[in-house]
């Protein structure tokens, strides 16, 4: 188990919400590309538009409009492949988010900047 909740975790806990789907697989919505563009923004997250974006896209709109109790402990589990998250931020640069791109090499390469 990665996070322990104090509990074991029963089917009723979990809430599939279906209203950020939209318009269809694989193609995200404005608000997807708003919540993309934010969270690389503001976290310097990059999510992709298929699952993550509309996911994160449901997030924000499920805070904004009060839907956890004041005071809830809300976790988002940011999931999925750092290689489409590449390929992907970089594809998007131009065509949907404005999100810098940064070549691969350079990712790969920076981390060895900041040791020692």
């Amino acid at each position: 188990m990665l996070v322990d909740l104090g509990t074991e975790l029963v089917e009723e806990d979990v809430v599939l919400l279906e209203d950020y789907a939209y318009p269809r697989y694989g193609v995200p919505s404005e608000e997807t590309k708003t919540a993309v563009r934010l969270c690389a923004r503001l976290e310097g997250m990059i999510t992709d538009p298929v699952y993550e974006g509309k996911s994160m896209q449901g997030m924000i709109d499920l805070v904004q409009r009060g839907f956890f109790p004041q005071g809830s402990r809300v976790l988002y589990a940011h999931l999925g492949d750092q290689r489409v998250r590449l390929h992907l931020s970089q594809r998007l640069t131009s065509t949907d988010c404005n999100i810098p791109a940064v070549p691969t090499s350079e990712v790969y390469n920076d981390a060895s900047a900041t040791e020692g």
